[in-house]
């Protein structure tokens, strides 16, 4: 598959998008005729099935790990009582007031 420098910025998805569909054109172009609509889908999905399992051992990735990381909120973090003593509340001062 041809590549080509990162994408970035808006068009990033586009030129994505206009890579793939240039592969799956030029593979067609090579059979030339298809039986079947679906024997053309084969063809698709393979381009696109291979495509992902490239970017998925590739070095540049076309989503970083700090890119995903900053689209998840972190983990909360748990809330432990410093305070061992319980609160005990002064009814007769609430009664009064």
């Amino acid at each position: 598959m041809r590549t080509s420098p990162k994408p970035t910025g808006a068009r990033c998805g586009a030129q994505t998008r206009y890579l793939l569909n240039n592969e799956v054109k030029r593979r067609t172009d090579v059979v030339g005729i298809f039986p079947n609509p679906a024997a053309l889908l084969r063809l698709a999905t393979c381009v696109l099935i291979e495509t992902h399992d490239e970017w998925q051992v590739a070095e540049r990735r076309y989503l970083s790990e700090e890119s995903m990381a900053q689209l998840t909120p972190p983990a909360p973090t748990a809330i432990t009582a410093t305070n061992t003593k319980p609160e005990v509340i002064d009814t007769d001062t609430i009664r009064t007031a």
